[in-house]
């Protein structure tokens, strides 16, 4: 069964735009005008999700949501709106009404099915319907979305038209609040449907006349100057229609990234979109922090830059983090820049977990380097897929549909340099086709099997034939599975999305302390000589801090096991919530830890683990009879290359500072002796 959508919003443009997208992911959509409407559709079929515009012809949608909650209904929402909410109502719709998200227009259709893809999963519930092998996939919604558009165009003149009646109305009778009120509610469709379809430029003159005459129905009255500035807007819009419209969700100069930049200075903000222009990469500026976590709760961001002096009240270090929150974006890296270059504000951002510390003013030369420094970082934590076939043509379609499912898709057309290549860059799935000369896919997918590095990666097989013989020949090989050619994309993208997750979830057990969340050991000596090298390749710092807790062998024995387990369970969570994606945290043994931090040094980690120190040595742990108790530990720090380039050295470097932390108190951090 696939999931059920009620989308609700008084625009019959926009709902068409919506539902066409999410039909061709294999949603099932219906669909209201109204809330007396979507009240009526709930009552008779129980959607998964409701995706609800925040102007109903009939009531607002905050309202909607509030009646629909006080009749005890969980249901998942949306809330679209086609202005930025101010921080109070958009905590009310997150907190309190369970929103699942708020995203304002115009809206990015592919971007828009991904966050919905995002809040259904995350709600663990069956997103598209299945798609039989062979039956091929849901229409063509890129041929759609052209015939959408074309319509969209040719209604444009007489919407302009209306809004202008509507206006040239309101403006002959200034008493009459109801006729500024039909003006604003044409306004406000054109403010989020058009920028949707691509005329960027006629949404957002529909939003300054809305803005306008939203100003006026709160003061009484638009004056002259008003007025004069609401018909400019109008003119403006009417010139954006014979613009070319072009998808929000792509750069109109073929970005080759998408970042975004939370400061409240507009001069700046401006300043990087142009800086972005000269390097090829969108910038998506938010002044605000609940704007920044609007744009990364909707939409794909690939890097974010945070300034680190926002508005009052706004701190961009916890802001780094809770971005970091949202469903797939675990790994996002952030920079924060800043004027102040003291060590207090380099420690505070290590701390959060940004990646980089910028200095400003920001030059387009230091810009550049940080967005290619952050876009590598999330690159590495991308899906890596690995496409065998002799067909380049093939090839390149394989490379193009997975690439649309953030995937790292490289391929090579000679079986020959298969081990060369799984040796250079392992992937973490391997895509072979059956048929190719000078070896069978079946032969090389023994050969795979054969080398103990490589035995548990998954192995799809393409392949023309489907009969019984060649299946069994391809499980008999090492196979996971097989995709028949010709390929179908939806089919392609769902399997192999599925043995990478199934993959990921048997290695994370592996490769997981089942009680922190944390690296084990072994897993910790497979990936610590590697980032060690690293270092050494690229003549780079690198800095080891190893934690061991304060008098645990009291905590176990005073309180019991169960109760130490939760002080180890809440250590190993604190450290997966701070520092850097590319840091390496794990369970060293029984109370010890390591962190591994490449490209530091040990004066920056001091006053980053003596923050943590504090946060931790702060939280509140209760035993068996409910009495408080705290914890705290101690930690030696090492770093090369003056303590040694290698894991062995750095360790002993710092379990030698550990015992000094020890035996100078505990709860401290030493990096001398």
């Amino acid at each position: 069964m696939s999931a059920t959508i009620l989308l609700v919003d008084g625009d019959f443009r926009f709902r068409a735009l919506v539902a066409a997208v999410l039909r061709a992911q294999g949603f099932e959509v219906l669909e209201a005008g109204s809330g007396k409407e979507a009240t009526s559709t709930i009552g008779v079929d129980v959607p998964d999700l409701v995706i609800v515009d925040g102007a109903l012809p009939d009531t607002d949608g905050l309202g909607w949501i509030s009646l629909l909650r006080s009749r005890g209904s969980d249901v998942a929402v949306i809330f679209v709106s086609a202005s930025s909410r101010d921080p109070l109502s958009h905590r009310h719709l997150i907190e309190e009404l369970k929103v699942a998200s708020v995203v304002t227009k115009p809206i990015a259709p592919a971007h828009f099915a991904e966050l919905v893809e995002m809040v259904l999963g995350s709600a663990g519930m069956d997103r598209r319907s299945q798609v039989e092998v062979g039956e091929g996939v849901a229409p063509d919604f890129e041929k759609e979305l052209k015939r959408l558009r074309r319509a969209f165009r040719e209604e444009l003149p007489s919407r302009l038209r209306e809004l202008g009646d509507a206006l040239v109305a309101a403006r002959k009778d200034p008493a009459a609040s109801e006729k500024l009120g039909a003006a604003r509610e044409i306004a406000h469709r054109l403010r989020g449907t058009a920028g949707s379809y691509g005329f960027l430029q006629v949404g957002e003159e529909a939003g300054r006349i809305e803005d306008r005459i939203v100003q006026g129905l709160e003061e009484g009255r638009m004056d002259e100057g008003a007025w004069r500035e609401t018909m400019q807007a109008l003119e403006q819009a009417e010139r954006g229609i014979g613009a070319n419209p072009h998808s929000i969700q792509q750069s109109p100069y073929n970005a080759l990234a998408r970042v975004l930049v939370v400061d409240d200075d507009l001069n700046f903000l401006n300043l990087v979109r142009e800086m972005g222009r000269a390097s090829l990469v969108d910038v998506i500026g938010a002044p605000t922090a609940t704007e920044a976590l609007e744009v990364a709760q909707s939409s794909r961001v690939d890097a974010v830059i945070i300034d680190a002096h926002l508005a009052a009240g706004e701190d961009a270090f916890a802001l780094g983090r809770a971005l970091r929150t949202f469903p797939g974006k675990s790994t996002l890296p952030f920079a924060i820049a800043s004027v102040d270059l003291g060590v207090e504000n380099r420690v505070a951002a290590a701390h959060s977990g940004a990646s980089i510390f910028l200095p400003k003013p920001l030059s387009g030369q230091r810009f550049e380097a940080a967005v290619r420094h952050m876009l590598a970082e999330r690159q590495r934590s991308l899906p890596r897929i690995l496409v065998v076939d002799d067909d380049p043509d093939f090839a390149r379609q394989v490379v193009a549909v997975l690439g649309e499912e953030r995937m790292v898709v490289t391929s090579i057309v000679d079986v020959a340099n298969l081990l060369e290549a799984l040796a250079k860059e392992p992937p973490d799935l391997l895509l072979l086709d059956m048929e190719m000369p000078g070896m069978s896919g079946v032969d090389a997918c023994r050969l795979v099997r054969m080398t103990p590095d490589w035995q548990d990666i998954p192995i799809l097989f393409l392949t023309a034939h489907t009969g019984v013989d060649a299946r069994i020949a391809a499980f008999e090989a090492g196979a996971d599975d097989y995709l028949s050619k010709p390929v179908v994309p939806q089919e392609i993208r769902t399997r192999v999305r599925l043995r990478l997750e199934r993959n990921r979830l048997l290695r994370e057990r592996s490769d997981r302390d089942a009680l922190t969340g944390l690296l084990n050991r072994r897993a910790l000596f497979e990936v610590f000589p590697a980032r060690c090298a690293e270092a050494r390749r690229h003549d780079r710092p690198i800095s080891v801090g190893l934690l061991d807790l304060d008098y645990f062998k009291e905590v176990n024995d005073a309180h019991g096991h169960l109760v130490g387990d939760q002080v180890l369970m809440r250590l190993g969570r604190l450290l997966s919530a701070r520092f850097r994606t590319e840091d390496l945290r794990g369970r060293w043994g029984g109370e010890e830890f390591l962190v591994v931090f490449p490209g530091e040094t040990p004066g920056t980690i001091r006053g980053v683990l003596e923050r943590v120190l504090v946060e931790f040595a702060e939280m509140p742990f209760y035993d068996e009879r409910g009495e408080v108790f705290h914890c705290s530990f101690s930690v030696g720090i090492a770093g090369a290359p003056e303590d040694g380039s290698s894991p062995e050295s750095l360790i002993q470097a710092a379990d030698r500072r550990l015992y000094i932390a020890k035996r100078g108190g505990r709860a401290r951090v030493e990096s001398e002796g």
